[in-house]
């Protein structure tokens, strides 16, 4: 039995290996792509990439979308994002005047010289003669496209020579440098866009060149996970393929980016409407023997069918793990020491270039899970950096930790425009700051000068954060405070389940692809840090009545009505306040002469003394009334901090969440909190307890004493203030005694 479950990792493994794998997963058989006529297609010789002086088309005719189900001779193996857009695995887009993203191919050998395709659409927004679409693969630039194609998806042809790509995975990374036609600042970066079509970009490979071993089955399963199909497993849907199939698909993920890989189990004569697959797992029955307990073959419709025994799951892993490449493909958002000063230059990181008009650049770093300061106590970036000559009046830069702005800079100054600065304190509040994942920002406004024309070209970016720029985060007690983040922090595949209604109602591979984000065997990431006992239940909402707590009990009509309510007509936003008319309303003076504003002052100082009692965030029940969304995830009992919940809606798009969770991994747009609600409009909204219980995880001494009560009182400001006036009264009763004695004693 062991043998077996070991097996069917490995076989699962191989699926996720392929759905993992960027450009290649299942063997998908796609209409043949329109040829090109020559005179319409720009070549590039080698490794040049020189810039097009000439605008020549570069395309061929408007490509059709891929949807005949006939298997053509060729194959598409697709390229596939290492961090895919939400919602369509089969397209990303390249925002803003600069962007890059990068993508995976696995190829089952190296293909010699030929051709990457690119189908590309852009907004009309470009101005193709000064816009440009950098390829590189596995590091080297290899040529130019001009994006020019603005009806529809066309395909342009990068020559690549040989040993360009080799056997297994390669890494293709897109560059796109774009000029708005009309306009030029801020609100013009925003209109700039080119999407890809990835299920239409790749390289072409025989159907014959998918060898019958286990690196040409993986590089089928790619090639259809790369389009979003799901590995499809043929047999009696033994549930133990499930369990067990966790740590092979996380491990392929791992390596290959993107998102784990969708399974789908059919029976033996199930049959596909679809695009022929390029591959599948079949398992066989009992009394059925292979030697080696598997075999690779190919099926009658040209699919690589890994065929395993009942009991040959085992072997049939260790053969697919070992085609796999070592290692993740990127490596893990590094970590920063608390109570050291720490350069980006430590930390991996480069010198950070902004170039455009809107320019967001920042670094992603982590803190121990067990840091926690909620005081007073302050953080110091020590930044050098520098901006360019000539940038226009108005242009500045904002530095963010997390999403707020801590300092404003001005880009504009001609005096020492073009100079590396003097190293610049920035000090910010260390609460800002939180266990786990964390970002720094920085944000440049550059106006249009003229802002009614094409942007001039520049040869030197806005501005320019050098890598020796170091970050100081004080050191903490070992505390925390319970939080969705901190289960997802420590989750272990072993600790995910399903209730009964959630396994009769969800896809049967929902469970094992959401295990595979939790599982960190053989990857990059602090095994050493998670804690034992955390767990996740996935749900639907007839289970809400199966929810146990305080948290639960009192909201469980809101939160079934929040998640069977039909899809919300429009994001709710919660209106800000300006912050000049607040600086001028806020005045004593007016607050008398004004009636209005007279008559509220009492309501608005109770609100305030309740806010310091609980806490700046409304009660649950009142912000679940303002809200609606797909999937919940939520802590439903204060005693039990180790347990969430997965609640997923009627409405809601199991892969869509899948996603969700896998991006949250490397992004600090994740779910937090106790309650955490999604929406395909505004993502993860989160509801904070105010009622939240400190931990703390070590020893309390006189050294960590001080930071303890600042966090003690931070999160539990009614509780310190109840003990303060405790003791005021305590030392008020004993002055009073020592009084009352000493007088009768005279």
């Amino acid at each position: 039995m062991t043998m077996r479950l070991r097996t069917l990792p490995a076989l699962l493994a191989c699926c996720a290996f392929m759905a993992a794998a960027p450009a290649g997963a299942q063997i998908i058989q796609f209409e043949e792509l329109p040829d090109a006529d020559p005179a319409q297609t720009e070549t590039f010789d080698g490794y040049d990439p020189g810039l097009v002086t000439e605008r020549q088309p570069q395309y061929g005719a408007a490509e059709p979308a891929a949807t005949s189900p006939q298997a053509p001779a060729e194959v598409l193996l697709p390229l596939r994002a290492m961090h895919p857009e939400i919602g369509d695995q089969t397209r990303y887009t390249l925002r803003g005047v600069v962007d890059e993203a990068d993508f995976v191919m696995f190829l089952p050998a190296a293909p010699g010289a030929t051709t990457l395709m690119l189908s590309t659409l852009s907004t009309i927004n470009v101005l193709p003669e000064r816009s440009r679409l950098d390829v590189l693969v596995n590091g080297k630039l290899v040529g130019t496209a001009s994006p020019e194609n603005f009806d529809a998806f066309r395909r342009a042809d990068i020559p690549l020579p040989e040993g360009a790509l080799h056997a297994g995975r390669n890494l293709v990374t897109l560059r796109a440098e774009h000029t708005h036609r009309v306009f030029c600042g801020p609100d013009a970066d925003f209109g700039l866009w080119t999407s890809v079509a990835l299920d239409r970009s790749g390289i072409m490979l025989d159907e014959g060149e998918f060898d019958t071993d286990a690196l040409g089955f993986l590089s089928a399963v790619a090639a259809g996970a790369a389009r979003a199909q799901p590995i499809s497993v043929h047999g009696s849907g033994d549930s133990q393929l499930l369990e067990f199939a966790m740590p092979i698909i996380a491990r392929i993920e791992d390596s290959f980016g993107g998102v784990p890989p969708e399974i789908r189990f059919d029976g033996y004569y199930s049959t596909s409407t679809g695009l022929p697959e390029l591959a599948r797992v079949t398992t066989l029955p009992e009394g059925i023997s292979l030697d080696g307990g598997y075999q690779i073959r190919r099926g009658g419709d040209g699919a690589i069918v890994l065929l395993v025994e009942h009991d040959g799951y085992e072997a049939a892993g260790e053969s697919l793990l070992a085609a796999i490449p070592e290692g993740s493909i990127e490596q893990a958002p590094p970590h920063l020491t608390p109570g050291k000063q720490v350069s980006f230059e430590s930390m991996g990181v480069e010198n950070i270039r902004g170039e455009g008009r809107y320019i967001r650049r920042g670094v992603t770093f982590r803190l121990p899970p067990d840091w926690l300061l909620l005081a007073s106590q302050k953080a110091r970036m020590r930044l050098l950096y520098r901006y360019d000559t000539g940038l226009p009046e108005g242009s500045l830069m904002l530095v963010k930790v997390n999403g707020t702005t801590v300092r404003l800079l001005p880009l504009d100054l001609p005096e020492v425009a073009g100079q590396v600065l003097p190293v610049l304190p920035v000090d910010f509040g260390a609460a800002l700051l939180n266990p786990g994942l964390n970002r720094i920002d920085f944000e440049a406004l550059i106006p249009g000068d003229p802002p009614d024309s094409a942007c001039e070209p520049r040869s030197n970016p806005a501005f320019e954060i050098s890598n020796r720029t170091t970050v100081y985060v004080p050191d903490s007690p070992a505390m925390s405070l319970p939080g969705i983040e901190r289960v997802m922090a420590n989750l272990e595949p072993s600790g995910i389940t399903m209730t009964d209604t959630a396994r009769a109602r969800l896809p049967e591979g929902l469970l094992p692809q959401i295990a595979a984000l939790y599982d960190r065997e053989g990857s990059d990431e602090d095994n050493d840090a998670v804690r034992p006992g955390f767990g996740l239940t996935i749900a639907t909402p007839r289970d809400i009545s199966l929810l146990e707590g305080t948290l639960a009990n009192d909201q469980l009509a809101a939160m079934r009505i929040v998640l069977t309510a039909p899809a919300a007509t429009a994001p709710v936003e919660e209106e800000e306040p300006d912050a000049w008319e607040q600086v001028e309303a806020n005045g004593w003076l007016k607050a008398v002469l004004n009636p209005d504003r007279l008559l509220r002052l009492p309501r608005e100082i109770g609100t305030g003394v309740e806010a310091l009692w609980r806490g700046e965030a409304p009660p649950l029940e009142e912000w679940l009334a303002k809200r609606e969304g797909e999937a919940v995830l939520l802590q439903p009992d204060p005693d039990a901090p180790a347990q969430a919940w997965l609640i997923l809606g009627a409405q809601a798009d199991p892969q869509r969440i899948v996603e969700t969770l896998a991006k949250a991994r490397w992004s600090i747009d994740g779910p937090r909190g106790q309650v955490s609600l999604y929406s395909q409009e505004l993502g993860w909204q989160n509801w904070i307890s105010p009622q939240r219980r400190l931990v703390l995880h070590e020893k309390l001494s006189l050294k960590n004493l001080r930071a303890v009560a600042g966090n003690f009182a931070s999160s539990q400001p009614w509780s310190f203030i109840a003990i303060i006036m405790a003791f005021t009264l305590c030392s008020a009763i004993v002055g009073m005694i020592i009084a009352v004695l000493a007088r009768r004693r005279n």
